[in-house]
Protein backbone atom coordinates (compact mmCIF):
# COMPACT_ATOMS: atom_id res chain seq x y z
CA UNK A 1 0.00 0.00 0.00
CA UNK A 2 1.52 3.59 -1.15
CA UNK A 3 -0.24 6.73 -0.30
CA UNK A 4 1.43 10.21 -0.48
CA UNK A 5 4.74 8.69 -1.30
CA UNK A 6 4.99 6.20 1.99
CA UNK A 7 5.22 2.73 2.48
CA UNK A 8 3.28 0.46 4.52
CA UNK A 9 4.28 -3.21 3.84
CA UNK A 10 2.32 -6.46 5.14
CA UNK A 11 3.80 -9.76 5.28
CA UNK A 12 2.32 -13.01 6.41
CA UNK A 13 4.07 -16.07 7.34
CA UNK A 14 1.98 -19.47 7.57
CA UNK A 15 2.74 -22.80 8.34
CA UNK A 16 0.59 -24.96 5.54
CA UNK A 17 -1.34 -27.45 6.72
CA UNK A 18 -0.17 -31.01 6.05
CA UNK A 19 -1.05 -34.44 6.59
CA UNK A 20 2.30 -36.09 6.81
CA UNK A 21 4.02 -34.95 4.04
CA UNK A 22 1.27 -34.02 1.95
CA UNK A 23 -0.42 -30.33 1.53
CA UNK A 24 -4.19 -30.33 2.84
CA UNK A 25 -5.64 -28.77 0.35
CA UNK A 26 -9.03 -28.72 1.84
CA UNK A 27 -7.31 -26.57 4.95
CA UNK A 28 -5.64 -24.74 2.81
CA UNK A 29 -8.50 -23.54 1.37
CA UNK A 30 -9.97 -22.31 4.20
CA UNK A 31 -6.41 -20.93 5.37
CA UNK A 32 -6.49 -18.69 2.03
CA UNK A 33 -9.68 -17.37 3.31
CA UNK A 34 -9.11 -16.33 6.64
CA UNK A 35 -6.01 -14.61 4.62
CA UNK A 36 -8.20 -12.39 2.67
CA UNK A 37 -10.17 -11.78 5.25
CA UNK A 38 -7.09 -9.94 7.17
CA UNK A 39 -5.77 -8.32 4.41
CA UNK A 40 -9.56 -6.72 4.13
CA UNK A 41 -8.81 -5.73 8.03
CA UNK A 42 -6.08 -4.06 6.89
CA UNK A 43 -7.05 -2.07 4.24
CA UNK A 44 -10.06 -0.94 6.56
CA UNK A 45 -8.00 0.49 8.87
CA UNK A 46 -9.39 3.96 8.31
CA UNK A 47 -12.24 2.62 10.58
CA UNK A 48 -9.59 2.78 13.65
CA UNK A 49 -8.37 6.27 12.44
CA UNK A 50 -8.92 7.19 16.04
CA UNK A 51 -6.58 4.45 17.90
CA UNK A 52 -3.84 4.60 15.11
CA UNK A 53 -3.28 8.31 15.19
CA UNK A 54 -3.18 7.79 19.32
CA UNK A 55 -0.15 5.54 18.57
CA UNK A 56 1.34 8.14 16.14
CA UNK A 57 1.54 11.08 17.91
CA UNK A 58 2.74 8.56 21.04
CA UNK A 59 5.39 7.33 18.85
CA UNK A 60 6.53 10.91 17.92
CA UNK A 61 6.38 12.18 21.30
CA UNK A 62 8.88 9.41 22.14
CA UNK A 63 11.34 10.57 19.16
CA UNK A 64 11.40 14.04 20.11
CA UNK A 65 12.15 12.88 23.32
CA UNK A 66 15.00 10.54 22.35
CA UNK A 67 16.56 13.34 19.96
CA UNK A 68 16.62 15.55 23.04
CA UNK A 69 18.93 12.96 24.37
CA UNK A 70 20.59 12.11 21.77
CA UNK A 71 21.54 15.71 20.64
CA UNK A 72 22.97 16.34 24.38
CA UNK A 73 24.38 12.97 25.35
CA UNK A 74 21.91 12.69 27.73
CA UNK A 75 21.03 8.87 29.24
CA UNK A 76 17.23 8.90 30.28
CA UNK A 77 14.07 10.42 30.61
CA UNK A 78 11.44 8.63 32.97
CA UNK A 79 7.65 10.62 33.00
CA UNK A 80 6.40 11.58 36.10
CA UNK A 81 2.84 9.16 36.61
CA UNK A 82 4.37 6.36 34.63
CA UNK A 83 3.88 2.67 35.40
CA UNK A 84 7.33 0.92 35.65
CA UNK A 85 6.51 -2.12 37.44
CA UNK A 86 5.55 -4.88 34.69
CA UNK A 87 2.61 -7.77 35.81
CA UNK A 88 5.05 -10.85 36.12
CA UNK A 89 8.45 -11.98 34.95
CA UNK A 90 6.16 -12.77 31.88
CA UNK A 91 4.00 -10.00 31.25
CA UNK A 92 5.10 -6.91 29.44
CA UNK A 93 1.48 -5.81 30.89
CA UNK A 94 1.71 -3.02 33.14
CA UNK A 95 1.17 -4.27 37.65
CA UNK A 96 -2.34 -2.82 38.30
CA UNK A 97 -2.68 -0.66 41.34
CA UNK A 98 1.35 0.23 41.08
CA UNK A 99 2.44 3.38 42.11
CA UNK A 100 3.59 6.11 39.30
CA UNK A 101 6.77 7.31 38.92
CA UNK A 102 7.16 10.48 40.20
CA UNK A 103 10.75 12.67 40.06
CA UNK A 104 12.01 14.28 43.01
CA UNK A 105 10.73 17.98 43.23
CA UNK A 106 14.28 19.33 43.11
CA UNK A 107 14.57 17.21 40.11
CA UNK A 108 11.71 17.72 37.85
CA UNK A 109 12.53 18.48 34.01
CA UNK A 110 9.51 19.97 31.77
CA UNK A 111 9.51 18.70 28.11
CA UNK A 112 6.62 20.02 25.84
CA UNK A 113 5.50 17.53 23.00
CA UNK A 114 4.77 18.22 19.56
CA UNK A 115 1.49 16.42 20.51
CA UNK A 116 0.73 19.72 22.84
CA UNK A 117 1.37 17.90 25.79
CA UNK A 118 3.29 18.84 28.70
CA UNK A 119 5.13 16.86 30.82
CA UNK A 120 7.76 16.41 33.73
CA UNK A 121 10.29 14.19 34.91
CA UNK A 122 13.61 12.70 35.91
CA UNK A 123 15.98 13.37 33.32
CA UNK A 124 19.31 11.78 33.83
CA UNK A 125 22.06 13.73 32.36
CA UNK A 126 25.54 13.08 34.79
CA UNK A 127 28.16 10.92 33.95
CA UNK A 128 27.19 8.94 37.02
CA UNK A 129 24.16 8.36 38.37
CA UNK A 130 23.65 5.74 41.69
CA UNK A 131 20.45 4.13 42.78
CA UNK A 132 20.46 2.81 46.31
CA UNK A 133 17.52 1.79 48.10
CA UNK A 134 16.10 -1.37 50.38
CA UNK A 135 14.95 -4.60 48.73
CA UNK A 136 11.89 -4.73 46.54
CA UNK A 137 11.67 -0.95 46.84
CA UNK A 138 12.05 -1.05 42.72
CA UNK A 139 15.77 -0.48 42.24
CA UNK A 140 16.09 -2.92 39.44
CA UNK A 141 12.68 -2.21 37.83
CA UNK A 142 13.83 1.81 37.25
CA UNK A 143 17.11 0.13 35.74
CA UNK A 144 15.39 -2.20 33.76
CA UNK A 145 12.77 0.55 32.45
CA UNK A 146 15.62 2.65 31.48
CA UNK A 147 17.00 -0.44 29.52
CA UNK A 148 13.68 -0.74 27.74
CA UNK A 149 13.19 2.84 27.07
CA UNK A 150 15.51 2.51 24.05
CA UNK A 151 12.23 1.55 22.27
CA UNK A 152 8.65 3.69 22.05
CA UNK A 153 5.80 1.79 23.69
CA UNK A 154 2.61 1.67 23.07
CA UNK A 155 -0.51 3.45 24.48
CA UNK A 156 -1.51 1.87 27.95
CA UNK A 157 1.89 0.59 28.42
CA UNK A 158 2.39 2.71 31.68
CA UNK A 159 5.94 3.92 30.01
CA UNK A 160 5.29 5.90 26.59
CA UNK A 161 7.77 8.68 28.06
CA UNK A 162 10.17 6.52 29.21
CA UNK A 163 12.96 7.49 26.81
CA UNK A 164 16.36 6.20 26.62
CA UNK A 165 19.71 6.96 24.72
CA UNK A 166 19.33 4.10 22.03
CA UNK A 167 22.88 3.21 22.65
CA UNK A 168 22.71 2.26 26.27
CA UNK A 169 23.38 -1.19 27.13
CA UNK A 170 22.97 -3.14 30.43
CA UNK A 171 26.06 -5.47 31.63
CA UNK A 172 26.59 -8.17 33.89
CA UNK A 173 28.37 -11.06 34.42
CA UNK A 174 27.85 -14.21 32.16
CA UNK A 175 29.99 -17.21 33.62
CA UNK A 176 31.06 -19.37 30.95
CA UNK A 177 30.90 -17.23 27.99
CA UNK A 178 33.65 -17.04 24.90
CA UNK A 179 35.86 -14.03 24.51
CA UNK A 180 37.95 -13.61 21.37
CA UNK A 181 41.05 -11.77 21.97
CA UNK A 182 39.56 -8.34 23.91
CA UNK A 183 41.75 -5.87 26.06
CA UNK A 184 40.44 -6.44 29.28
CA UNK A 185 43.91 -4.83 30.51
CA UNK A 186 42.20 -1.84 31.61
CA UNK A 187 40.59 -4.00 34.52
CA UNK A 188 42.61 -6.87 35.19
CA UNK A 189 46.62 -7.60 34.39
CA UNK A 190 49.33 -9.60 35.91
CA UNK A 191 47.44 -13.30 35.79
CA UNK A 192 49.49 -15.84 37.91
CA UNK A 193 49.06 -17.65 34.82
CA UNK A 194 51.38 -15.13 33.18
CA UNK A 195 48.20 -14.88 30.13
CA UNK A 196 48.26 -12.05 28.53
CA UNK A 197 45.02 -10.46 29.05
CA UNK A 198 45.57 -7.27 26.73
CA UNK A 199 44.47 -10.19 23.84
CA UNK A 200 42.23 -12.20 26.66
CA UNK A 201 41.15 -14.91 25.23
CA UNK A 202 38.80 -18.17 26.99
CA UNK A 203 35.81 -20.32 25.98
CA UNK A 204 34.82 -20.54 29.65
CA UNK A 205 34.94 -17.06 30.95
CA UNK A 206 34.69 -16.17 34.81
CA UNK A 207 32.45 -13.75 36.76
CA UNK A 208 34.95 -11.20 36.88
CA UNK A 209 36.71 -11.53 33.29
CA UNK A 210 33.49 -12.30 31.66
CA UNK A 211 31.91 -8.43 32.71
CA UNK A 212 35.56 -6.94 32.30
CA UNK A 213 35.31 -8.18 28.45
CA UNK A 214 31.85 -6.72 28.01
CA UNK A 215 32.53 -3.07 29.20
CA UNK A 216 35.72 -3.43 26.93
CA UNK A 217 33.59 -5.01 24.21
CA UNK A 218 30.52 -2.00 24.63
CA UNK A 219 33.85 0.45 24.73
CA UNK A 220 34.91 -0.57 21.37
CA UNK A 221 31.21 -0.16 19.86
CA UNK A 222 31.35 3.29 21.11
CA UNK A 223 27.83 2.94 23.43
CA UNK A 224 26.87 6.45 25.41
CA UNK A 225 25.73 4.53 28.64
CA UNK A 226 26.65 1.68 30.34
CA UNK A 227 23.81 -0.07 33.03
CA UNK A 228 25.06 -1.84 36.05
CA UNK A 229 22.84 -3.76 38.51
CA UNK A 230 24.99 -4.98 41.70
CA UNK A 231 22.88 -8.41 41.59
CA UNK A 232 23.56 -9.55 38.33
CA UNK A 233 27.65 -8.26 38.28
CA UNK A 234 30.63 -9.71 39.47
CA UNK A 235 30.91 -7.77 42.47
CA UNK A 236 34.87 -8.31 42.67
CA UNK A 237 35.10 -6.70 39.34
CA UNK A 238 33.34 -3.67 40.88
CA UNK A 239 34.08 -2.26 44.04
CA UNK A 240 36.97 -2.88 47.24
CA UNK A 241 37.41 -0.59 50.36
CA UNK A 242 40.57 0.40 51.96
CA UNK A 243 40.93 -2.37 54.08
CA UNK A 244 40.63 -5.16 51.02
CA UNK A 245 43.07 -3.44 48.75
CA UNK A 246 45.74 -3.55 51.26
CA UNK A 247 45.01 -7.50 52.05
CA UNK A 248 44.78 -8.41 48.54
CA UNK A 249 48.00 -5.60 47.21
CA UNK A 250 48.41 -8.92 44.89
CA UNK A 251 45.28 -8.90 43.47
CA UNK A 252 45.13 -8.52 39.29
CA UNK A 253 41.58 -6.77 39.50
CA UNK A 254 41.15 -3.46 39.39
CA UNK A 255 37.80 -2.72 40.24
CA UNK A 256 35.39 0.28 38.62
CA UNK A 257 35.06 2.08 41.93
CA UNK A 258 39.47 2.41 41.36
CA UNK A 259 39.11 3.46 38.13
CA UNK A 260 35.70 4.88 37.45
CA UNK A 261 36.93 8.60 36.87
CA UNK A 262 39.14 8.08 34.56
CA UNK A 263 37.08 5.32 32.83
CA UNK A 264 34.58 8.27 32.10
CA UNK A 265 36.82 10.86 31.31
CA UNK A 266 38.73 8.65 28.62
CA UNK A 267 35.32 6.92 27.23
CA UNK A 268 32.84 9.42 27.26
CA UNK A 269 30.64 6.92 28.57
CA UNK A 270 28.01 7.77 31.70
CA UNK A 271 27.18 5.07 33.95
CA UNK A 272 23.82 4.52 35.94
CA UNK A 273 24.92 1.90 38.57
CA UNK A 274 22.30 0.15 41.72
CA UNK A 275 24.51 -0.26 44.58
CA UNK A 276 23.07 -1.11 48.04
CA UNK A 277 25.92 -3.21 49.36
CA UNK A 278 29.45 -0.74 48.88
CA UNK A 279 29.05 2.88 49.10
CA UNK A 280 32.31 3.35 47.15
CA UNK A 281 30.67 4.83 44.10
CA UNK A 282 28.64 7.07 45.89
CA UNK A 283 32.21 8.56 46.83
CA UNK A 284 32.18 9.22 43.06
CA UNK A 285 29.09 11.49 42.02
CA UNK A 286 26.53 13.83 43.51
CA UNK A 287 23.58 12.40 41.70
CA UNK A 288 22.57 9.61 44.18
CA UNK A 289 19.01 8.89 44.21
CA UNK A 290 17.55 6.21 47.18
CA UNK A 291 14.61 4.00 46.03
CA UNK A 292 11.87 4.14 48.52
CA UNK A 293 8.22 2.35 47.98
CA UNK A 294 9.11 2.62 44.15
CA UNK A 295 9.51 6.60 44.25
CA UNK A 296 13.45 8.22 44.21
CA UNK A 297 14.12 10.80 46.15
CA UNK A 298 17.47 12.68 45.72
CA UNK A 299 19.51 12.69 48.87
CA UNK A 300 22.59 15.08 49.41
CA UNK A 301 25.76 13.34 51.18
CA UNK A 302 28.68 14.58 52.16
CA UNK A 303 31.23 12.40 50.73
CA UNK A 304 33.85 13.18 52.51
CA UNK A 305 33.57 10.37 55.46
CA UNK A 306 32.97 7.86 52.51
CA UNK A 307 35.74 9.20 50.56
CA UNK A 308 38.14 8.25 54.12
CA UNK A 309 37.50 4.50 53.05
CA UNK A 310 38.40 4.40 49.50
CA UNK A 311 40.99 7.70 49.20
CA UNK A 312 44.07 6.64 47.82
CA UNK A 313 43.03 3.60 46.38
CA UNK A 314 42.24 5.31 42.65
CA UNK A 315 43.77 3.60 40.13
CA UNK A 316 44.37 4.57 36.14
CA UNK A 317 42.32 3.21 33.60
CA UNK A 318 43.87 2.14 29.99
CA UNK A 319 41.15 1.64 27.33
CA UNK A 320 40.77 -0.91 25.13
CA UNK A 321 43.31 -1.57 21.80
CA UNK A 322 41.59 -1.74 18.61
CA UNK A 323 40.50 -5.28 17.23
CA UNK A 324 39.28 -6.21 13.64
CA UNK A 325 37.03 -8.68 12.63
CA UNK A 326 37.74 -11.56 10.21
CA UNK A 327 34.10 -13.15 9.79
CA UNK A 328 33.28 -16.53 11.39
CA UNK A 329 35.40 -19.03 10.41
CA UNK A 330 33.67 -22.56 9.06
CA UNK A 331 30.15 -21.04 9.67
CA UNK A 332 27.59 -23.53 7.28
CA UNK A 333 24.16 -22.72 9.04
CA UNK A 334 21.97 -20.79 11.31
CA UNK A 335 18.97 -21.95 12.53
CA UNK A 336 16.60 -20.04 14.99
CA UNK A 337 14.09 -21.05 17.53
CA UNK A 338 12.82 -18.60 19.61
CA UNK A 339 15.73 -16.11 20.70
CA UNK A 340 18.19 -19.31 20.78
CA UNK A 341 20.52 -18.86 17.80
CA UNK A 342 21.85 -22.51 16.79
CA UNK A 343 25.04 -22.29 14.66
CA UNK A 344 26.43 -25.85 12.48
CA UNK A 345 29.75 -25.34 11.17
CA UNK A 346 31.57 -27.54 8.20
CA UNK A 347 33.78 -29.30 10.97
CA UNK A 348 30.55 -30.99 12.39
CA UNK A 349 30.63 -28.43 15.35
CA UNK A 350 27.26 -27.19 16.58
CA UNK A 351 27.23 -24.20 19.28
CA UNK A 352 24.21 -22.31 21.36
CA UNK A 353 23.91 -19.09 21.69
CA UNK A 354 20.81 -17.60 23.93
CA UNK A 355 20.08 -13.97 23.29
CA UNK A 356 17.36 -14.19 26.20
CA UNK A 357 20.55 -13.14 28.15
CA UNK A 358 20.83 -9.44 26.19
CA UNK A 359 18.46 -6.97 27.36
CA UNK A 360 18.36 -5.33 24.44
CA UNK A 361 16.66 -8.35 22.61
CA UNK A 362 13.37 -7.68 22.94
CA UNK A 363 11.54 -9.66 19.83
CA UNK A 364 12.07 -12.95 18.16
CA UNK A 365 12.36 -11.31 15.04
CA UNK A 366 15.48 -9.59 15.91
CA UNK A 367 17.48 -12.66 16.31
CA UNK A 368 16.19 -13.58 13.14
CA UNK A 369 17.37 -10.47 11.61
CA UNK A 370 20.80 -10.62 13.77
CA UNK A 371 21.26 -13.93 11.75
CA UNK A 372 20.92 -12.71 8.48
CA UNK A 373 22.84 -9.59 8.67
CA UNK A 374 25.94 -12.05 9.92
CA UNK A 375 25.66 -14.63 7.23
CA UNK A 376 26.07 -10.96 5.01
CA UNK A 377 28.84 -9.91 6.76
CA UNK A 378 30.65 -13.46 6.70
CA UNK A 379 30.68 -13.03 2.80
CA UNK A 380 31.60 -9.64 2.69
CA UNK A 381 34.62 -9.54 5.02
CA UNK A 382 37.54 -10.49 3.55
CA UNK A 383 40.86 -8.76 5.01
CA UNK A 384 39.34 -7.76 8.47
CA UNK A 385 37.24 -4.68 9.68
CA UNK A 386 38.05 -2.89 12.76
CA UNK A 387 35.13 -3.80 14.88
CA UNK A 388 34.34 -0.18 15.75
CA UNK A 389 33.39 0.04 12.38
CA UNK A 390 31.00 -2.52 12.20
CA UNK A 391 27.60 -0.89 13.79
CA UNK A 392 27.80 1.59 11.72
CA UNK A 393 27.95 -0.17 8.34
CA UNK A 394 25.40 -2.52 9.72
CA UNK A 395 22.81 0.75 10.31
CA UNK A 396 23.84 2.85 7.23
CA UNK A 397 22.99 -0.56 4.89
CA UNK A 398 20.00 -1.10 6.70
CA UNK A 399 19.05 2.52 6.31
CA UNK A 400 19.89 2.97 2.65
CA UNK A 401 18.30 -0.51 1.16
CA UNK A 402 16.02 -2.15 4.36
CA UNK A 403 15.81 -5.63 4.78
CA UNK A 404 16.62 -6.05 1.31
CA UNK A 405 20.53 -5.51 1.80
CA UNK A 406 20.84 -8.67 3.72
CA UNK A 407 18.48 -11.26 2.12
CA UNK A 408 15.71 -11.29 -0.78
CA UNK A 409 12.89 -12.44 -0.69
CA UNK A 410 12.68 -10.98 2.72
CA UNK A 411 10.89 -13.26 4.80
CA UNK A 412 7.99 -11.78 6.71
CA UNK A 413 9.69 -12.24 10.59
CA UNK A 414 12.85 -9.85 10.49
CA UNK A 415 12.63 -7.03 13.38
CA UNK A 416 14.90 -4.37 13.03
CA UNK A 417 18.00 -4.31 15.92
CA UNK A 418 21.30 -1.93 15.91
CA UNK A 419 24.25 -2.93 14.86
CA UNK A 420 25.91 -2.94 18.17
CA UNK A 421 23.29 -5.95 18.59
CA UNK A 422 25.18 -7.76 15.42
CA UNK A 423 28.65 -7.07 17.11
CA UNK A 424 27.71 -8.38 20.74
CA UNK A 425 26.55 -11.48 19.41
CA UNK A 426 29.91 -11.97 17.02
CA UNK A 427 31.93 -11.65 20.22
CA UNK A 428 29.65 -14.80 22.05
CA UNK A 429 29.83 -17.07 18.86
CA UNK A 430 32.10 -19.65 18.05
CA UNK A 431 34.70 -19.46 15.59
CA UNK A 432 34.57 -15.13 15.65
CA UNK A 433 37.83 -14.37 14.41
CA UNK A 434 39.28 -11.58 16.09
CA UNK A 435 42.80 -9.83 15.59
CA UNK A 436 44.24 -6.92 16.77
Amino acid sequence: MKQGGGEIILRISVGLPAIGRRINSRLLEGLFSRIRGLIDVFHGLNKFRGMVEEEVLVWLDYMHIRRHLIENSYTAFIADDSILPRESSISTKPLQGAIPFKAPPSEEYVIDLPSGRRIKGLLITDKLTVITGGGYHGKTTLLKSIQEGIYPHIPGDGREYVATNPRTLMVQAEDGRLIHCVDIYGFIRNLPSGTDTHCFKTMNASGSTSMAASISEAVETGINTLLIDEDTSATNLLFKDKVMAKLLDYDPIKTLSEIIREFMDKTGISIVLISSASSAFISKTRKVYVMKNYLPEKINIEPSEIEKLYHGIEKNYTPPRKRYFHGVKNLEKIKIHGYKMTYKYRDGKIYELNLDTNPRIVENGQARYISVVIRWLNRRIRDGIPVQQIPELIDKTYKAKGFKAYTDPVPPDLTWAMGMDTVWVLNRLYNSIFQQ
